[in-house]
């Protein structure tokens, strides 16, 4: 997304990628391009600190989890979870958060809010929490919980598949065409030599 920013009486845009001066369309040079990024950085903090809709903020935090800024993740998906006190996917975030920073309690006692809402993120981050913490056995019942939720969940059936009919009525075959006298190969092969353009 393109956005201008003015930095000492000039503008700048950031396509996305990179910064451009919009007058002349150049790279500015590397002390402004830091500069630019602090007023990028801003920009975005005051923008998102405006977002109210767990929605949004909980894709903000799946975003900054899949890009492995587990801090962002983590401040977003709490967010989420404060606007939304029912939100699963928010809790597995946190969970698995917690977990990765070697806080397996505070990850379960996060995911035993949630294990009667039958979300299967959350019970297996419930699970692998129970087996950071070396309750194997209510571990294992949890994932097996998990895996009965997943295969309860399969859809089946049969798609149908288009059928096509053609009819034509009977006629006579012409086999004239095996009667041509006429050669075309060297004709062929004479169009395969030249030069297509």
């Amino acid at each position: 997304m393109a956005r201008d920013f003015e930095l000492d009486g000039r503008q700048y845009l950031w396509n996305g990628r990179r910064w451009l001066a919009t007058d002349d369309h150049r790279e500015p040079p590397k002390a402004i391009t830091r500069q630019l990024g602090i007023l990028l950085r801003r920009a975005n903090r005051d923008s998102e600190s405006s977002i109210d809709d767990p929605r949004e903020l909980l894709g903000i935090a799946v975003s900054a989890r899949i890009a492995g800024n587990q801090s962002r993740a983590e401040k977003f998906a709490r967010r989420a979870l404060e606007r939304d006190a029912d939100n699963a996917t928010a809790a597995a975030i946190l969970s698995s958060i917690w977990r990765e920073k070697g806080k397996p309690k505070t990850a379960l006692a996060l995911a035993d809010r949630f294990q009667s809402s039958g979300d299967a993120y959350v019970l297996t981050s419930r699970s692998a929490a129970l087996a950071d913490l070396g309750r194997w056995e209510e571990a294992l019942l949890q994932v097996r919980k998990v895996f009965v939720i997943e295969k309860a969940f399969v859809v089946c059936g049969k798609v149908p598949k288009p059928q096509v009919f053609y009819l034509r009525q009977l006629s006579n075959i012409n086999y004239e065409w095996e009667t041509l006298k006429q050669d075309f190969l060297p004709k062929v092969l004479d169009s395969v030599k030249k030069a297509p353009f």
